[in-house]
This record gives C-alpha cells, structure tokens and sequence, in this order.
C-alpha cells in the first residue's frame, strides 16, 4: 500500500516537471523569437516600409499623419475608426518637409 502512494507522488512529481519544461520553453521561446524574426533576413523592419515624417495632433484620438514612402509623400487623416488621404504631397511639392500650415481637417475648419 505504501508504494501505491509513493508511485502517485513520483507520478505526480514527473508532471509537474514536464510542465515546468513546457512553460520554461514558452517563456524563452517568447522573449528570443520576436528578437530573432526582427534580425531575420525574411522580416525587414517595418521602417523601410514607410516613415511617418510627421505627427500632429488635433485634439482626442485626431491626428495629422505626415508619411513617406521612397518618393511619395501622403498626408493623412487619422481618427479611431478611419485614416483618410487628405493630400498627395509628392507631385506638388518635392522639395517638402514639414506639415503645411493650410491644410486642416473639416471638422477644425468650423
């Protein structure tokens, strides 16, 4: 009866040591791997993508977006439930780079 009790215990012991294993491994796996995707040749970072230049903001959750991408410059609208495109910079200006001090969004202009 004795060793009923101790095989349950050892039984016991060996889950909760596998679980350990598991979850040790998780939390390495998420400290490292965002790092490793990020370095990887695969992944390249987000900035060569495009380049927020500028950001104004206009009040809770309202936002002039200045972006760049290459040779194209866009400015947006960014509110919560919308981003809009206000202008495209890149043909009438090319040699901008600040915000334009006429353009506003509808909402401010009243």
């Amino acid at each position: 009866m004795a060793e009923v009790g101790i095989n349950y215990f050892w039984e016991m012991f060996k889950m909760f040591l596998a679980l350990g294993a598991v979850v040790a491994l998780l939390v390495l796996l998420g400290k490292y791997l965002p790092r490793w995707l990020r370095s990887s040749k695969y992944f390249p970072p987000r900035e060569q993508f495009f380049q927020i230049t500028q950001r104004v903001n206009l009040g809770s959750r309202k936002q002039l977006v200045l972006v760049e991408n290459d040779d194209t410059k866009l400015l947006l609208g960014v509110t919560d439930n919308k981003i809009s495109l206000l202008k495209d910079m890149s043909d009438s200006q090319p040699g901008i780079t600040e915000m334009p001090k006429d353009v506003l969004l509808k909402e401010d202009r009243e």
